[in-house]
């Protein structure tokens, strides 16, 4: 189970930093957005037909991560600690 984990992160970071060679797609904004830039020179303006996602998606997940912070972490978290501390006075009574 542990070599299939280091596998697909090592997988997910060859696919991260290669870039689109051999057919793989981008998937850091910043590469994508440099090699719209770049072959704007080559291709016009239809080098930036897909350049809406990259630059959207970013923040769509950065309001997921929100929130699920503030629907689901917070409870989980409050609510584990309460047990926990009326387990720890409960071990104080005694």
């Amino acid at each position: 189970m542990l070599s299939l984990i280091i596998t697909s992160g090592y997988y997910a970071s060859l696919v991260m930093t290669q870039g689109p060679t051999n057919g793989v797609s981008v998937l850091n904004p910043a590469m994508a957005v440099g090699i719209s830039l770049v072959s704007l020179f080559r291709n016009g303006a239809s080098a930036f037909e897909w350049l809406w996602i990259f630059t959207l998606f970013p923040f769509i997940g950065g309001l997921l991560g929100i929130s699920f912070y503030e629907l689901v972490f917070k409870k989980v978290t409050v609510s584990v600690g309460v047990r926990h501390s009326s387990l720890i006075m409960k071990d104080i009574e005694d």
